[in-house]
């Protein structure tokens, strides 16, 4: 059975309320106290890297990378044993190595994700992350191959959230390429949906 939208949730929390950190803090702490299970400590990890990410509290990040990094080179997360749950954090901490750390993290992450099932949210995020990365870093040509990808994730009828963060992806790449007129047109799209989101909401 599909796992519940609201699930989601666990994959891509961002959340700016002190609390909310702080108890996945605590959570962490108790876990790695207590020799929880590696992926559950990887899972709250990814959670809270999320989390100090839109805060921009690149100490606590860094922190986030570095025993990720220690963990990929002690071989501790073996993907044939994860659940599909798992494989899903995974994909999306990979993700957010690849953002703060280096692209190579990115390939392993679309190879996981071609494991994940019934989370097309959850991947069209991981794309995104993706692609805006190599926007950002001047790799055009890598963040236009990912259009597609998300595109075809996004036939399943996600809803207009998701066909938002793809036209906003879009006017990313116009903007890079200096297509000025284009990039207009597609964040005028953007405001336009919001909109009209904000208006139904």
């Amino acid at each position: 059975t599909p796992p519940k939208e609201g699930s989601l949730h666990r994959y891509s929390t961002i959340s700016k309320d002190d609390a909310m950190i702080s108890n996945h803090e605590v959570l962490l702490e108790k876990a790695e106290k207590y020799n929880a299970n590696s992926y559950k400590i990887m899972e709250l990890r990814k959670t809270l890297m999320d989390f100090y990410g839109i805060n921009k509290d690149h100490l606590n990040c860094k922190r986030m990378t570095t025993w990720f990094k220690e963990h990929e080179e002690k071989k501790v997360f073996n993907v044939s044993l994860m659940s599909n749950d798992t494989k899903a954090a995974y994909s999306w901490y990979l993700a957010l190595m690849g953002m703060y750390e280096d692209s190579v993290y990115f390939n392993k992450a679309k190879a996981v994700l071609q494991e994940v099932k019934d989370y097309p949210r959850m991947e069209t995020g991981v794309y995104d992350i993706i692609a805006l990365t190599e926007i950002s870093r001047g790799n055009i040509a890598e963040a236009e191959q990912i259009i597609p990808i998300i595109e075809k994730i996004n036939a399943q009828n996600l809803g207009e959230v998701n066909a938002n963060r793809l036209l906003y992806v879009k006017s990313k790449i116009f903007l890079a390429q200096g297509n000025y007129k284009e990039a207009l047109n597609f964040i005028n799209k953007v405001i336009t949906a919001e909109q009209e989101l904000m208006q139904h909401s």
